[in-house]
């Protein structure tokens, strides 16, 4: 599915949409050099490759959010920032179980590929006019 979305930016989205894509290919890519350069999180406490990682998409992600005029980049920000809340709740030690605070940092990334492909297919229709 990641690839299938990212293709479809790639051929079919304007700048924002390739900019999105390009965010999700920098973690698809990162995230297993990050594991093994630093080995895997433990969901006892935060995963701190996963929450720089997700830090850094959502800084990448409001960006592009920020600058063109597509309101479904704020859903792919916003997305993101989910994960990050996940990663805060966990440190402060609020009672999080170990499923949820795993479906709260992994869930949104599926749920920004799907926004993304929504995106581009929002882009690349044919305007009336």
């Amino acid at each position: 599915m990641v690839v299938a979305v990212v293709l479809y930016a790639a051929r079919r989205g304007g700048i924002a949409e390739r900019g999105v894509a390009a965010v999700i290919v920098a973690m698809v890519v990162i995230d297993p050099i990050m594991h093994w350069a630093v080995g895997r999180g433990q969901f006892g406490s935060i995963n701190l490759g996963h929450f720089v990682l997700d830090l850094a998409a959502f800084a990448a992600l409001y960006v592009i959010a920020m600058r063109p005029d597509r309101l479904w980049t704020l859903l792919a920000a916003s997305a993101e920032l989910v994960s990050i809340f996940g990663h805060i709740v966990r440190e402060l030690d609020l009672p999080i179980g170990q499923n949820a605070y795993s479906a709260l940092v992994t869930a949104p990334f599926y749920l920004l590929i799907v926004i993304t492909g929504f995106g581009v297919w929002l882009n690349a229709r044919p305007t009336k006019g």
